[in-house]
């Protein structure tokens, strides 16, 4: 017997639903005590038919139940705090970092050599007017 082969459909995979279980989570936390307590009150007889364990079992339920309460909880700060830095990227631009030019030995020493004064108040460089300063040429040759 054959079966039909379909051809497979290509379609984009939906985003994870986004869920918050940590109502679960107490809610088992909430069985487990209930357990406990009622365990608790009738462990005399629960030892005389050898089931002494289940009061373990109880403690156990609630101890793993609040492990995975608090890694519930870590995992929902971390989602939610990854959401506020994408609303913050997307809200404001991030201006572009100026580029430091790399310098040689040789530019470096020159640069701490040189006196620094600020960018405001350099004076603008002025060409000389022409032909002033530069030596006198007959022509070409």
């Amino acid at each position: 017997m054959r079966f039909a082969r379909l051809p497979l459909e290509s379609r984009p995979t939906p985003p994870a639903a986004r869920t918050d279980d940590r109502l679960a989570a107490l809610a088992g936390l909430a069985a487990w005590a209930v357990a406990l307590v009622v365990v608790l009150a009738q462990r005399g007889s629960l030892v005389a038919d050898d089931r002494g364990w289940w009061v373990w079992a109880c403690v156990a339920g609630l101890v793993l139940g609040v492990v995975g309460l608090v890694h519930l909880q870590r995992r929902e700060i971390k989602h939610r705090t990854a959401a506020r830095r994408q609303r913050r990227a997307a809200a404001v631009p991030v201006p572009a970092r100026a580029v430091t030019p790399i310098l040689t030995s040789a530019q470096a020493a020159e640069a701490a050599a040189r006196p620094s004064t600020p960018p405001t108040t350099q004076m603008p460089v002025v060409a000389p007017p022409h032909g002033a300063g530069a030596p006198e040429q007959d022509g070409p040759r």
